[in-house]
Parts: structure tokens; C-alpha cells; sequence
């Protein structure tokens, strides 16, 4: 049978009701499939059939689609997790840095002390040694 050819229907299709199980086949809606099979137990009992396997197949792509639904969830949770981790070690790091910063700093500092007071012995050692030029030029002279 042709579904597309159904008004094509010889009085012989029409006498074994060939043509109405065709639109049976072809109806688009449930009304449309209620009204078909009034009347024709064979009918409304493969009328029903189709409900349920099409009601079967409602629930299959519902639960697929929320099997989707959960998969994307996890996916965004795993990814939320990982950029949570990869901020907080990042964060860990720029701590650290910080901190050997710090360290680096204090130690130039000590540095520059020690270099001051270095300084301050070597002037007072240039001091000592220009006193002991001068009196030797005294007792030289």
C-alpha cells in the first residue's frame, strides 16, 4: 500500500477496508486516529498499539534527554572543579612567588646593612689611617 496514493483506492481496497487501515497509517493526530477506528475493534486495538510504541518512544527520548541533561551537568561540575583547582594552585603559586619575593627583598636588605656598616668601618679606618699619615709626617718632619 502506497500512503501516499490513498485516494487512488479501488472499490476492492475500499470493500476490505484497505483504504481506511492506510489512513489509520497516515493520520497525523490522536483525534484523527479516535475517529478512524469508531466503530472497528481491529482498528482502535492497532490504534492503541501505536499509542502506547509512540508513548514508549515519548518516554525513551524524555529519558534520553535527561540522560543528556545529567551528562552536560557532570561535564560543567568537572569542568567547575578542574578551573576551581587550577585557580587555587595558581593562587598557591602567586603565594609563594610573594613570599620568595619577600625573602629576596629582606635579603638585599641585610645587604645593604651590612654594606653600610662596611662602609662605616672602612670611613673610619680611612679616618684612623689619615691621623696615623698625618703623624707620621709629624714625626718625619
Amino acid at each position: 500500500v502506497d500512503l501516499t496514493h490513498i485516494d487512488n483506492a479501488t472499490e476492492e481496497d475500499r470493500y476490505y477496508r484497505i483504504d481506511r487501515w492506510a489512513k489509520l497509517f497516515k493520520a497525523t493526530t490522536w483525534l484523527e486516529l479516535k475517529n478512524l477506528t469508531k466503530g472497528d475493534e481491529y482498528m482502535a486495538q492497532a490504534a492503541k498499539e501505536l499509542y502506547e510504541c509512540n508513548a514508549n518512544e515519548l518516554i525513551k527520548q524524555q529519558c534520553r534527554a535527561r540522560e543528556e541533561y545529567y551528562r552536560q551537568q557532570r561535564t560543567l561540575h568537572k569542568a567547575i572543579k578542574d578551573a576551581t583547582e587550577a585557580r587555587d594552585r595558581l593562587a598557591a603559586e602567586k603565594e609563594q612567588i610573594i613570599a620568595e619575593k619577600e625573602q629576596v627583598a629582606a635579603e638585599k636588605e641585610q645587604i645593604l646593612e651590612t654594606l653600610k656598616a662596611k662602609e662605616l668601618v672602612i670611613a673610619e679606618d680611612q679616618k684612623r689611617i689619615a691621623k696615623l699619615e698625618k703623624k707620621l709626617r709629624q714625626l718625619q718632619g
